[in-house]
């Protein structure tokens, strides 16, 4: 992958003093630095071997928490290199013991500072003072909050995919007998059940069948009510299409199914496995799971009473209405009490208070959307067959 310019953290001082980071290394020598370690590892061994794909976040200063043995602790400035789901790569101005836990405080894409725990895996001297940090972290971050993801370029968080790993049934709505026998061969290796139909009226004859994932063939004329359909029923796996290019008009219909991939024939198994693992596999490391000692009813219940309030949150948007968009919210974050979710509570009271202060939903729109996203999350199990 080339070089990309990140999006740059604003400086700050922590031990590094007046420098940007610990390495003290200005933002146009540490793009020529960052770029001589691309090109270093672009076709490295290790690079081979990796489980999730790395992009390119390129940042002067971010903190880094370490914790040394005692639990103390200590803030400094570090470079950061590039991040996957599951980790992050930094240049630190010293040796770090690898096994140390630590916090990376990482900027998202709307201007807030997300924290997240995890372990110095690696530790590698590259010239001077400057040292290279694998971090892994202890629980998968959603890495759309901090790149751009773009599903019609082939977007994938992950570089190699254990086939065998892909549990759960997938629904997909294919156009013709080629295409479904491809599919059939591609997931051949793995733990999937397949149950394929050609229309809106073959998917409702299958509504009975849980999916944990959608494949949906653009070119059936009847895709999007069958997705829609599906929605109203409360299926909510994510959706991967396939099509013959990636247009104007294909991206409108992606934007439309809020799908999560896009594959461009001829379909590729590669392609179409690290798709499939997104959806799967990260949606499960990003699920809000309710209390489990709760009744499965009332979790149900509660799980579609979400989810059904997200959608009126929506529409509530487009109306602008406070009174109705205040209440919407105050009722999901009941629900959040009920399932034990305080990340949902949370999210709520947030919108919330920002609705009755504003009385717009619109002029609250990043607080709004970011409960909607939220109640997507939410799930009560992993739809399996």
């Amino acid at each position: 992958m080339p070089p990309i310019r990140g999006r740059r953290a604003p400086t700050a001082n922590f031990s590094s003093g007046s420098r940007p980071n610990t390495i003290g290394v200005p933002d146009r020598a540490l793009d020529d630095l960052l770029d001589l370690l691309d090109g270093r590892s672009a076709n490295s061994a290790a690079a081979a071997k990796r489980t999730h794909a790395r992009w390119p976040f390129r940042h002067g200063s971010i903190r880094l928490t370490l914790e040394h043995p005692g639990g103390s602790l200590a803030d400094v400035l570090v470079a950061c290199r590039n991040l996957s789901r599951g980790g992050a790569g930094v240049l630190h101005g010293a040796y770090v013991h690898v096994g140390t836990r630590c916090t990376v405080h990482l900027p998202q894409d709307d201007g807030k500072v997300a924290a997240h725990s995890g372990t110095v895996v690696r530790c590698i001297h590259v010239s001077g003072r400057v040292h290279e940090l694998g971090i892994c972290f202890s629980r998968p971050i959603e890495l759309a909050h901090f790149v751009e993801l773009d599903p019609t370029q082939g977007a994938s968080t992950f570089e190699k995919v254990d086939a065998g790993g892909l549990k759960g049934t997938v629904l997909a709505v294919i156009a013709n007998d080629m295409d479904e026998r491809i599919i059939s061969h591609y997931l051949s290796a793995t733990q999937l059940g397949v149950k394929f139909a050609r229309s809106l009226k073959d998917v409702e004859s299958l509504m009975s069948v849980q999916c944990s994932a959608i494949i949906i063939d653009l070119a059936v004329e009847d895709a999007p009510e069958a997705l829609a359909c599906l929605r109203r029923q409360g299926v909510d796996a994510p959706v991967i299409a396939i099509g013959d290019s990636a247009d104007v008009m294909t991206k409108h219909q992606l934007q439309s199914m809020e799908a999560s991939a896009f594959l461009a024939r001829p379909l590729q198994s590669d392609h179409l496995l690290s798709a499939l693992a997104d959806g799967l596999l990260a949606a499960d490391a990003n699920a809000l799971t309710p209390d489990p000692g709760l009744p499965a009813p009332v979790v149900e219940s509660c799980v579609a009473l979400v989810r059904s309030l997200a959608d009126q949150l929506r529409g509530l948007l487009a109306e602008n209405d406070a009174v109705r968009g205040f209440a919407c919210c105050q009722q999901i974050r009941s629900a959040g009490l009920q399932l034990g979710l305080s990340e949902l509570v949370g999210a709520a009271e947030t919108a919330g208070s920002r609705v009755a202060s504003t009385m717009s939903p619109r002029d609250a729109l990043p607080e709004v959307e970011e409960l909607i996203h939220t109640c997507k999350r939410v799930r009560a199990a992993r739809r399996a067959a």
